[in-house]
């Protein structure tokens, strides 16, 4: 049997979100997990947009995932792309995303 992933979006207000940066609040993060496992979901990673610069991670991606692991999901505005990385522990290794 196949597994089906599929894509929620949850808006967070964000502990701290800039022109360059951002941050979930670990306990909306908390939150959103004990959510998702009630409902037999798994959270399993995160999306953010990139305002400035290509649908890579930065050097603030590879801060923030360390300890989180979990897919990210950057779109870039100025590129209007959007690409998919997996946290290895040590850096990211991108992964096929398919629209449908």
């Amino acid at each position: 049997m196949r597994t089906r992933l599929f894509l929620r979006l949850v808006p967070t207000g964000g502990a701290r979100n800039g022109p360059v940066s951002f941050a979930i609040d670990a306990a909306e993060i908390a939150g959103e997990t004990a959510l998702r496992r009630a409902r037999g979901e798994v959270l399993l990673g995160c999306y953010h947009s990139h305002i400035r610069a290509p649908a890579r991670p930065t050097r603030g991606d590879r801060r923030g995932a360390a300890g989180r692991g979990g897919l990210w999901l950057i779109y870039s505005l100025p590129a209007r792309d959007a690409a998919l990385f997996e946290w290895t522990g040590a850096d990211f290794t991108r992964r096929a995303l398919y629209f449908v």
